[in-house]
């Protein structure tokens, strides 16, 4: 057999002896980077969680906003259709009041018409039946016979309303009667007693006038009578008070 024997040398034999350490040391690393690796991929990982966390946080936030617009969007659309159903039946409730305000009114003015008519048509009727009092054009030698028949046709007539009464006694006057009543103000004829006293005031000064002239009448001159003193008793009546002054 033949001597086949490896001669190795010093250095071969020692970095045959510094290879294993070599492997360990390489080992070594590959295991630390491996471990840092994983390190860095759990902290990404972690990273990433915390990002899908929150992600999923704000997602949640924005469905729950979204679903809050939602909400107040049909809320806002429920109101503005009940407001519009609401103002449609404010405007139906205003036109039918509107309807029944102006049937109202007609049926008032029909009322006042018929009792306008249905008064009106009695006071004529009533009037019908009333002696007509004699006209009065304003002299006032003539205003107490006149307003003494005025007087008397009332007192027969008690039924007569004052209304009717002034009616009655407007128509009879016509001339310078009726000018003055025309213009007289309305305090001062504004029912019978007022009318009839200022009918007095301005007409009635002839009373003492008309009397005087019925006293004339009376008186005679004779042949036994003196002049002299019969002029002097026409004078006495003549300045009775009253004539001869004017009528305001």
């Amino acid at each position: 057999m033949s001597d086949n024997s490896i001669q190795l040398t010093a250095s071969q034999i020692t970095n045959a002896e510094e290879l294993p350490a070599s492997k360990d040391n390489e080992i070594s690393s590959l295991l630390q980077q491996l471990i840092d690796g994983e390190n860095s991929f759990n902290a990404l990982a972690e990273e990433h969680n915390k990002l899908a966390a929150a992600l999923s946080e704000k997602d949640a936030e924005l469905a729950q906003l979204k679903q809050s617009l939602d909400t107040e969007s049909r809320h806002r659309l429920e109101q503005a259709v009940a407001y519009e159903q609401l103002k449609a039946e404010t405007a139906m409730k205003c036109e039918q009041l509107a309807v029944k305000e102006a049937s109202l009114y007609k049926q008032i003015m029909e009322l006042q018409n018929n009792a306008g008519t249905n008064i009106s048509a009695a006071s004529q009727a009533s009037l019908r039946n009333i002696p007509k009092i004699p006209s009065f054009d304003g002299q006032p030698i003539s205003f107490n016979r006149w307003i003494f028949g005025v007087d008397e046709l009332f007192t027969n007539y008690p039924g007569l309303s004052d209304f009717q009464k002034r009616i009655l006694v407007v128509d009879s006057l016509k001339g310078e009667a009726r000018s003055w009543y025309d213009v007289e103000p309305d305090r001062d004829i504004d029912n019978w007693d007022n009318l009839r006293q200022s009918l007095s005031k301005h007409f009635g000064g002839a009373e003492s006038l008309s009397m005087a002239l019925d006293k004339i009448y009376t008186m005679r001159l004779t042949e036994k009578s003196d002049f002299n003193s019969f002029i002097h008793q026409i004078r006495q009546v003549i300045a009775t008070p009253g004539i001869g002054t004017s009528q305001s």
